[in-house]
């Protein structure tokens, strides 16, 4: 799951210090790595989601976690069918609190 630990590097290195200027090209890199991780639909690929979720709200990182939950729910759309369970997995990680992380 190497495209999820350059997801989780990416937002976190556009949220670094000084790097607003290059947060939304980063973010970018970061999103079309969702799109195709989502595609292939991995049996760990939960458990690395909810890994670079709690990872960026522990480091400070809230609101990029949520972006990130809504984007994976909205690609999924495109790429899952709703009433699989993989499709029902990403529309609930988008739909969930940041508390409940």
């Amino acid at each position: 799951m190497q495209r999820l630990r350059l997801v989780l590097l990416y937002c976190y290195h556009a949220c670094g210090k000084g790097l607003h200027a290059e947060f939304p090209r980063t973010l970018s890199k970061a999103s079309a790595l969702v799109e195709q991780i989502l595609r292939v639909e991995h049996s760990r690929t939960l458990a690395c989601f909810l890994e670079v979720f709690i990872h960026l709200i522990q480091t400070g990182l809230p609101d990029v976690t949520s972006f990130l939950r809504e984007y994976i729910k909205i690609m999924s759309e495109n790429f899952t069918r709703k009433e699989l369970p993989w499709g029902q997995i990403c529309r609930f990680l988008g739909e969930l609190d940041s508390e409940s992380l």
